[in-house]
Order: structure tokens, then C-alpha cells, then sequence
């Protein structure tokens, strides 16, 4: 892509195996950046994994110097982590004059940044939560979903304690399923609702053969067993923790229809497969759930 320029780099906390896996999140210095580390430290306890923590700044802006910078940085993020830091790198990164879409070019810094530390997760954070959060740029969260090469984690004001319930739309394409595999990674012990939405067009078959209420009735089971079979094995036969739900309508409607009803602290979405999700994610619904988080949002995009 643009090359993300570093200008500095520093190591806090306990060296880092080499070959241990990488989280990214971005910072601004700002509060809600210090939420998004605080989530990411502990998901790399849990991941055995080496954080890194990235801020682009911009030398026309007339802010403080790099070396300032990454000082600040460094203060904030250990700040964050509290006693027992995780293994972590601050990075200072200079926007690049080359865009003349400021807010691309930083989308476009931070996937180079994950493409070259083969980041397994990128996480953001924003304002409030449960209906009233808000991105630092929305635009900026929707083209760096185009554009990260791992899947995105949009941190809300919430809680910082594990995940406790975690909701994944699936509607029977790859990455659903690998979205069920990353809800369960990122979440283990949390509760699980696996969400299949039915469009109420009919363009989507009966995939138990029976029509009808018979069919939204058995769906489920239906779904849990594909799941199953496509080799999904986080979803192991007879664990109570995991419930699926089928609905029928628009996803954007039906999904927010179910986060009311199930109100989980993690939301999981893949962007691509037949029922849509491309367009919920990057659409007219997008405010529900990128723009305006009802709770942690973690987003994967296909290959394809």
C-alpha cells in the first residue's frame, strides 16, 4: 500500500517472543484510545500475544514533536495497562503527504501497519456505548474495513472484564463460519447466540424441507448441525453455552432486533455471504452497528 513511515519505536513491558502471535490498536491519546488499549491488553494475555500500539500524527497540525509523542504515547499505554503490562511496542507513525484523503491515507497506514506486524487483530475505539456511541471519523472506520488485511475490533465505552455474551450473524458463507470460530477465540467461557436471518422474500430456501412455521421452527437445529458439519469445531455438540436464533426479514432490522433481545457485549459480523452482510456493514445500516455501536463490534472481511 502507501508505507506507514515510522519515525519511532519503543519497547514497554516484557520482551516478546518473535514468534508470538500480534494485536494492534490505534491510538490517539484521547480516553476512548486508553479503553481500546485496556481491551487489547487483555486480549493479548489471553492470546499470548505481543501488543502493538500505533499513532499516526500529522507534522502540519503544529503538534508536539515525535519524540514527545512517543514519550506521551508510552506514559498513556502503561498508564492503561496498569501493574501487568502486556508485552507491548509504541509506534509513532508521521501521516503521509502523499493523500490527499486524510482520512484514507490513516486507514491506509494502520493496514500497512497490521500487514507488516501480520497483526492477527486491529482494534479502534470509540465513544459511550449500548446506542450512544460515536466513531472519531465514521468514514475513516468504514475504508479501514475495506482495507485491513485482519479482522477489526470496535471498542465501545464498555466494560473491560471478559466478554460474558457474545452474538454472531451467520448465514452459511465462509467467513460467517470463521466469524463464529473468532467470536469463540476472543471469548472463551462467554455465552454464544449464533443469529441466521431468513429473508422474508423467500429468496433464501427452506433448508430443512418442511416450509413454512415448521420451517422457522426447526431452523435452528438446522443451522447448529451445518455449522457442525462445515467444521466449525468451537461449536461442539451439546455445549449449552451456545443457542442459535433464526429470524426472518432484513438483517439490518432482524440483527438489531436480536441485540435488543440478547443485549451481548460482542457483536461478530463477517462482510461477505449471500444473505448481505457485505451491504449491512458498509450500507444504509451501517450507523447500527459501525457508526453507532450498540456494543463491541468485531468485523471480518472475506478474501474474495
Amino acid at each position: 500500500m502507501g508505507g506507514d513511515k515510522t519515525v519511532l519505536r519503543r519497547e514497554i513491558g516484557p520482551s516478546a517472543d518473535s514468534d508470538c502471535p500480534v494485536i494492534l490498536v490505534a491510538s490517539n491519546g484521547s480516553e476512548r484510545a486508553a479503553h481500546a488499549v485496556r481491551v487489547a491488553g487483555r486480549l493479548a494475555h489471553a492470546e499470548h500475544a505481543q501488543l502493538v500500539c500505533e499513532q499516526i500524527i500529522d507534522p502540519q497540525e503544529g503538534g508536539p514533536g515525535a519524540d514527545q509523542a512517543l514519550g506521551d504515547l508510552a506514559r498513556a499505554v502503561n498508564a492503561a495497562l496498569g501493574a501487568d503490562p502486556a508485552r507491548c511496542v509504541v509506534e509513532i507513525c508521521h501521516l503521509s503527504d502523499s493523500y490527499t484523503d486524510e482520512e484514507y491515507g490513516r486507514a491506509v497506514m494502520l493496514a500497512d501497519v497490521a500487514s507488516r506486524t501480520n497483526a492477527a487483530l486491529l482494534i479502534i475505539g470509540v465513544h459511550g456505548g449500548k446506542g450512544g456511541g460515536k466513531l472519531l471519523s465514521t468514514t475513516m472506520t468504514e475504508k479501514l474495513m475495506k482495507v485491513a488485511p485482519c479482522p477489526v475490533l470496535i471498542v465501545t465505552g464498555g466494560a473491560v472484564d471478559a466478554y460474558r455474551k457474545v452474538m454472531v450473524a451467520v448465514d452459511f458463507s465462509e467467513v460467517s463460519f470463521d466469524a463464529v470460530e473468532a467470536g469463540m477465540r476472543f471469548a472463551p467461557g462467554a455465552d454464544v447466540v449464533l443469529v441466521h436471518v431468513k429473508p422474508a422474500d423467500g429468496s433464501e430456501p427452506d433448508r430443512d424441507g418442511t416450509g413454512g412455521a415448521d420451517s422457522m421452527r426447526n431452523m435452528s437445529n438446522v443451522a447448529r448441525e451445518d455449522l457442525v458439519g462445515k467444521g466449525v469445531k468451537t461449536v461442539p455438540s451439546g455445549d449449552d453455552r451456545v443457542t442459535t436464533q433464526v429470524l426472518e426479514g432484513t438483517p439490518g432490522d432482524a440483527l438489531s432486533q436480536a441485540v435488543a433481545e440478547h443485549q451481548p457485549d460482542l457483536l461478530v459480523l463477517g462482510t461477505r455471504g449471500r444473505t448481505g452482510l457485505t451491504r449491512l456493514i458498509m450500507g444504509s445500516v451501517a450507523n447500527k452497528f459501525v457508526a453507532d455501536p450498540p456494543c463491541d463490534v468485531l468485523v471480518l472481511r472475506s478474501a474474495g
